[in-house]
């Protein structure tokens, strides 16, 4: 994707242009994650490690749509578990904060403060890898490795390079007019190449014309910000 935006902009071959071009990554990685918050093109999900007698684990990184959170029960049967409050967890089990752990068995709910942290109840008195799975709409961040191939479909590469041109056109325009130009030309709403129709044309095809689409994007969620040895997998 940057070496087709150099091309463009016709700075491939220039030593200052690479030399420049530091925030790049970062461009396309802001490109795409406005594609993925603005047609919910990243169903996901992430996984921790579920640890013996731990009762309090961080969210998983920016989920913006949270939709469920599920357990594996120590046998390799994955369930989803229900959220409840810090007062309802301290109505149906007492003592539930207790350290050590004075309830233990096999989750049955995660309490939500409204943090970047969650609470198992029961603690578990057992040990999984990748035992936690957060399912929901995410964002791209810095858990994509730009070694890797871009983690929305492929059909949204040219909406994504055309969005990272235009922040590379605004990083430039400072130094060079011409960037300011071509940032004109790929922000036109006319231009059937543009950022703009681009973006009506996935729009449609993704959300407008699928009822199915639109009663699968959850009105709830919120934004989750943590990360610690989450991984995000599944498109």
């Amino acid at each position: 994707m940057i070496d087709e935006i150099q091309v463009r902009l016709q700075e491939s071959l220039s030593t200052s242009a690479l030399q420049q071009g530091m925030l790049y990554p970062r461009h396309v990685r802001r490109a795409a994650d406005k594609v993925a918050r603005d047609f919910f093109c990243l169903y996901a999900t992430s996984t921790t490690d579920l640890i013996a007698n731990q009762t309090s684990y961080e969210f998983p990184i920016r989920p913006f749509r949270f939709d469920r959170l599920r357990v594996d029960q120590g046998n390799g049967v994955i369930t989803p578990i229900a959220g409840i409050s810090p007062d309802a967890a301290d109505s149906k089990f007492p003592n539930w904060t207790g350290q050590p752990p004075v309830l233990q068995g096999v989750p049955q709910f995660y309490v939500d403060a409204g943090s970047d942290t969650l609470a198992l109840v029961p603690t578990p008195n057992y040990s999984v890898q990748d035992g936690i799975y957060t399912d929901g709409y995410f964002g791209v961040d810095q858990w994509w490795d730009m070694e890797d191939d871009c983690p929305l479909n492929e059909a949204y590469d040219e909406i994504i390079i055309v969005g990272a041109l235009i922040r590379r056109c605004s990083e430039m325009m400072g130094t060079d007019p011409i960037y300011a130009v071509k940032k004109k030309d790929a922000q036109d709403p006319h231009n059937e190449d543009g950022y703009p129709a681009l973006s009506r044309r996935h729009y449609r095809e993704r959300i407008g014309r699928s009822e199915a689409t639109r009663n699968a994007i959850p009105s709830r969620g919120k934004r989750l910000g943590a990360w610690s040895g989450w991984t995000v997998w599944g498109a």
